[in-house]
């Protein structure tokens, strides 16, 4: 008969540090594929990039490898914000042991996912405005970033 871990189980030094080590190393890696996506999706009118391909040997000539990573600081907290939900469902999991299972389920998802997107939403923000700030170097007729229609409909997205 297999025992289910759970929370108290685990050391959360090990936890934590390999936890935020393994998910900052994924995200140094998918990073760049993130800020090519973004430049992708705001550009409107004239188009700075034909596609993925002519977006990456642009920012690779105009900005060089670290124009990869603008943003990027911002970005890899989300390895902390991440450890917070967590730790935020298991605490919450833990009070709420008394209660029936629905709720034991329910309300410390729902707290969690507040906790984490209280967090985590104005933080991929100012990272999408940081990554689209490098486009003002891909075309010179453009004085400043490209923007969607509204200020409102890009900060929603």
């Amino acid at each position: 008969m297999s025992r289910q871990i759970v929370w108290d189980d685990l050391d959360k030094q090990k936890y934590y540090f390999w936890g935020c080590t393994v998910f900052l190393g994924i995200r140094v890696c998918v990073y760049p594929t993130n800020l090519i996506k973004t430049r992708l999706q705001v550009q409107k009118g004239t188009q700075v990039y034909k596609g993925s391909y002519d977006a990456f040997l642009k920012v690779l000539r105009s900005e060089g490898i670290l124009g990869f990573y603008r943003g990027f600081p911002v970005f890899a907290l989300g390895v902390l914000f991440g450890q917070a939900y967590i730790t935020t469902y298991e605490y919450t999991k833990h009070k709420c042991s008394h209660m029936n299972l629905v709720m034991q389920g329910l309300l410390p998802g729902c707290i969690a996912s507040v906790a984490g997107q209280t967090l985590s939403v104005p933080a991929d923000v100012i990272t999408q405005r940081l990554q689209i700030q490098g486009m003002k170097a891909q075309d010179p007729k453009k004085s400043r970033s490209p923007k969607c229609d509204s200020e409102e409909e890009y900060a929603g997205s």
